[in-house]
């Protein structure tokens, strides 16, 4: 499938929340603040419930495909982080932020979701993240565009590290998966899981790769996430 990034000077999210201010909206609902580098602790939202207001979903709730801890370790240049969505009545907008330590926004990008479920990718341009240094993210979906409230956010942390030489490059599926294990292996979950994502858009029907993702997931505590289709990258 084909994978269309699309980067916005203004998000839907702006637009939505402009007239009372986007930092004290997500301040009240997210608790979006500048906090200290390098956290012990990483606050965040994995999953987004399985309804809310006039944002009609199934029981497949939106979910972020992040360790349990809430900080995603990357050594990518350009690295990807990945959503599940849930089946929509209709499309909404989503609207997705990166925020250094100190509150300076990093990136921002928007689209309009499908209605059928799927998972949809972001991915950070590069030359965006500095070398272990720790940011965080926020994914929301506008379920109404007349009413903040109904705005349905996840969150969580990103954090750089340097590029480990032992984690494989090879090509083929078996390399890939090998890539796959010695990411995890390395505590590189968002490549792992990149990884693994970007198999399963190529070869869905590999045993083996099948198998890596139901592991993956049962890692991640999220097996309720084994079926969805694949989607693209914002």
């Amino acid at each position: 499938m084909t994978m269309n990034l699309t980067s916005l000077n203004l998000t839907p999210l702006r637009r939505l929340i402009l007239p009372i201010g986007v930092a004290a909206y997500l301040v009240a609902s997210v608790g979006l603040r500048p906090v200290m580098a390098q956290r012990s602790e990483f606050p965040g939202r994995r999953l987004g419930g399985g309804s809310r207001g006039d944002c009609a979903v199934d029981s497949r709730a939106l979910a972020a495909l992040n360790p349990a801890n809430n900080l995603g370790v990357t050594a990518r240049h350009q690295p990807a982080l990945y959503f599940a969505m849930p089946k929509l009545e209709s499309a909404y907008p989503v609207d997705f932020l990166l925020r250094d330590t100190q509150g300076a926004t990093v990136y921002e990008t928007s689209l309009s979701t499908g209605t059928g479920g799927d998972f949809v990718g972001v991915q950070i341009p590069a030359n965006r993240l500095t070398v272990d240094q720790d940011y965080q993210w926020y994914l929301a979906i506008a379920c109404h565009p007349d009413d903040p409230a109904q705005t349905v956010v996840l969150s969580g942390w990103l954090r750089q590290v340097s590029p480990v030489p032992a984690v494989s490059t090879a090509a083929g599926v078996e390399g890939k998966l090998e890539q796959v294990r010695a990411e995890k292996a390395a505590g590189l979950w968002s490549d792992a899981i990149a990884t693994l994502v970007e198999l399963r858009q190529t070869d869905p029907d590999h045993p083996a790769v099948h198998q890596q993702w139901t592991q993956l997931l049962e890692a991640l505590a999220l097996e309720a996430l084994a079926d969805p289709p694949l989607a693209g990258k914002l």
